[in-house]
């Protein structure tokens, strides 16, 4: 029993009497564990801290907006969905917010009440929420650039312009990053931040009046927030939460993809059966229109033929009258003579014409037959006719006939003229109404084309994936824990080999005690365990004590260093300490120099006890390379050659050396590195790849004479070196025939 007594005592005289031995194995391993314990916890850390934040402000998964609104029996079509814990609608839309002479593009999103447990409740920092449609709370990162409680703010987008009050001032859980805040479809594409306001009353700035036509519906909204239960059991960056959700997801996209469908198609449907029918008496007005020109066209060459007919029959007499006079000159007779032909080639044509008639009274689809002919022979006709007259009228024994003859032509004359007129009258109307139904086929034509063009509906889906906030959220999470990888593995490293040498040097000082309990009687065991017990207290306590500040003091440490330069999370923190990382800390902290001391006792206690309580014989000095060379040898001095040869008479200890100070001199590198890489990122975004001093946003485009008159005018200013005009503007992108909402 006193043997035991004294064996322990020697043990705790060993710390006592070498407290810096034992307080710098106890440091060093302090650190190691601290470091590695609190990096490796860190990214866990985070993202419990961000899923406690998004649970208690109720974040919404999942997202819907749809290009055709939702009605509200459309919404109600979530109420038979099971696993809906649940969902709020309203509207979402871009708008631009004049804050003096500047224009900044923001997301507006509507609620039909605010509550402190509603779906996407805002973290409210000042002030209240809105009661009132002219009232609205605002960004907290936008009240830092000026904009305060009871100030008025006006939004604007093609849809129209209303002012609002603020009355309050909140932290939005889909807008966590303070330096990403999304893109918007107004301005230059930058969103600088959100705007909150009642759904009553402000309808008109969220979708067009036609939109409301083109369904038919009162009411429209365009956004559903959906928060799905039993998300609370699953880390919100972690693949089994985007599995559970993406369930529901499929099952709500499903449902409302298909009503957006049957709504398509209804639409469609109805607009088609109104077009049809327009369609159907456009059609039967075309055909009463074609039948009546025809038939007119018909009447039209059956009185001509009258006409022409009587003409012939005009000539023929006055041919005959002119042809029985006595004393009729030669030149009377000969255009007589030219009289006769004409009228047999105008007789001819005349029976060719009505030949023709007939084979379009069979046939009405060879068209009606050319009058041309006719009409030039029947001028020729009339040409000879009037010098006939002339000639006829001079005789005093033809005055009678020719008298009768005249009151014949005047006639024909006549009718021929009621005939020009009738036709020319019913031309006119014929090419009003043809212009009527060019007109009205041109609007079914249009009408036609816009159904056509009418947007099948498009859904959609926003999840965390979308969220940039989230995103960037989680980027910096899996940056710290790579860095955790590797970062804290070094200074282990460090660890083992100041505990190796430390462990390494205390046995060796200790041989002629191990051997004198080796002679008292002690057993190998016992004096191994003397080492053990020292180790133990050494490293066990230490890396204990580092798990709990270091778990507790780092991860804050980065937590609040992120949501001071890149998130806006007013959450407490939710430290996190994960069972594997507290093994393996006491694993390398422990087991590592644990093993390095038994490995150096083990080979020191193989000896004789006699051996062990003499001193232990130096090195035998060997000689080394770099005294083959005598000319280089000799030029050192006898320090410079002592310490040359121990570094390779101890090569353990001078491995070691130099392992240490390159470990600790790459931990050193390492936070300059990361120190001066982040600091210059800045410099290297707008020094070189953003190469400009200043933007200005154009509210109205302008043409390229404008633009041009624009550069001049800056040019001529002396700071003012280059201008460049660019088109910047936010676009949908499309992945796996999935539209992307950006």
């Amino acid at each position: 029993m006193v043997k035991k007594r004294i064996y322990w005592k020697n043990i705790f005289k060993s710390i006592t009497q070498s407290p810096s031995r034992f307080f710098s194995i106890f440091t060093i391993v302090f650190l190691g564990a601290a470091f590695y314990a609190g990096l490796r916890n860190t990214p866990q850390t985070m993202e419990n801290s961000i899923d406690h934040f998004l649970n208690n402000q109720q974040y919404a998964q999942l997202t819907y907006l749809s290009s055709l609104g939702f009605s509200e029996n459309d919404i109600a079509l979530l109420d038979d969905i099971d696993g809906i814990e649940d969902y709020t609608y309203g509207y979402q839309f871009d708008a631009q917010l004049k804050q003096g002479e500047q224009l900044k593009g923001v997301t507006v999103y509507t609620n039909n009440d605010y509550r402190e447990d509603m779906v996407n409740a805002p973290d409210l920092r000042e002030g209240r929420y809105p009661t009132s449609h002219d009232e609205c709370i605002i960004d907290e990162k936008m009240a830092l650039e000026g904009l305060s409680v009871d100030d008025t703010i006006q939004l604007t987008n093609k849809n129209g312009t209303k002012s609002y009050k603020i009355v309050g001032i909140v932290n939005d859980v889909r807008y966590i990053s303070s330096v990403d805040r999304g893109v918007n479809s107004l301005g230059d594409g930058t969103n600088s931040g959100f705007v909150q306001i009642l759904t009553s009353k402000n309808e008109f700035m969220a979708l067009p009046d036609e939109l409301y036509t083109l369904r038919g519906e009162d009411v429209l909204y365009n956004q559903i927030s959906v928060r799905v239960e039993g998300t609370e059991d699953y880390y919100i960056f972690s693949d089994e939460s985007d599995e559970y959700i993406e369930i529901f997801n499929s099952r709500i996209k499903s449902a409302l993809s298909l009503q957006l469908s049957l709504i398509y198609e209804d639409i469609v449907s109805d607009a088609q059966g109104e077009l049809n029918d327009a369609k159907e008496l456009y059609e039967s007005e075309f055909k009463k229109f074609t039948d009546g020109k025809t038939e007119f066209e018909k009447q039209i060459l059956e009185a001509k033929l009258k006409i022409i007919d009587a003409k012939m029959q005009l000539v023929e007499s006055q041919t005959q009258i002119v042809t029985a006079q006595e004393g009729i000159s030669d030149e009377v007779k000969e255009a007589a003579s030219q009289l006769q032909v004409t009228t047999d080639k105008l007789q001819q044509s005349l029976k060719e014409y009505r030949e023709a008639m007939e084979d379009y009274n069979n046939d009405p689809s060879i068209g009606l037959p050319s009058d041309e002919k006719i009409q030039e022979q029947l001028s020729e006709l009339n040409s000879m006719m009037s010098g006939l007259n002339m000639l006829a009228t001079g005789l005093s024994q033809m005055a009678s006939a020719n008298s009768q003859i005249e009151a014949a032509r005047l006639e024909i004359e006549r009718q021929e003229n009621a005939l020009t007129l009738t036709e020319l009258t019913t031309r006119e109307q014929l090419a009003k109404g043809e212009s009527e139904l060019a007109i009205a086929k041109e609007e079914i034509d249009k009408a036609q084309a816009e159904i056509n063009s009418i947007p099948k509906g498009a859904l959609y889906t926003l999840t965390r994936h979308e969220n940039a906030g989230l995103v960037n959220f989680e980027a910096n999470k899996m940056s710290i824990a790579s860095i955790a990888t590797v970062f804290p593995l070094m200074f282990f490293l460090v660890s083992a080999l100041v505990s190796l040498t430390t462990m390494t040097r205390m046995v060796e000082e200790q041989r002629g005690q191990s051997g004198t309990l080796r002679a008292l009687g002690y057993t190998k065991q016992d004096i191994i365990v003397q080492y053990i017990v020292y180790v133990i207290l050494a490293t066990l306590i230490a890396s204990v004590l580092g798990m709990i500040i270091g778990t507790q003091v780092f991860p804050r440490i980065i937590y609040y260093l992120y949501n001071l330069m890149l998130f806006e999370v007013n959450a407490p923190v939710q430290i996190s300490s994960g069972l594997a990382i507290a093994i393996q800390t006491l694993f390398i902290s422990v087991f590592v120099t644990l093993l390095a001391t038994l490995s150096v006792c083990i080979s020191e206690l193989n000896l004789m006890p006699a051996v062990l309580m003499r001193p232990k014989a130096p090195k035998l000095g060997k000689r080394i390379v770099l005294e083959k060379f005598p000319s280089l040898w000799k030029r050192l001095s006898f320090q410079q050659k002592v310490t040359i040869r121990n570094m390779f008479r101890y090569k353990k200890r001078f491995l070691m050396s130099i392992i240490g100070i390159a470990g600790c001199t790459a931990l050193i590198i390492t936070g300059f590195g990361i120190k001066y890489s982040v600091s210059e990122v800045v410099n290297r975004q707008y020094g070189r790849v953003f190469d400009f001093d200043a933007q200005i946003r154009l509210e109205d485009e302008i043409t390229t004479k404008d633009a041009k008159l624009y550069e001049t005018n800056l040019l001529n200013r002396s700071e003012v070196t280059h201008v460049e005009y660019l088109n910047t503007q936010s676009v949908q992108l499309e992945k796996d025939k999935e539209s992307l909402y950006g």
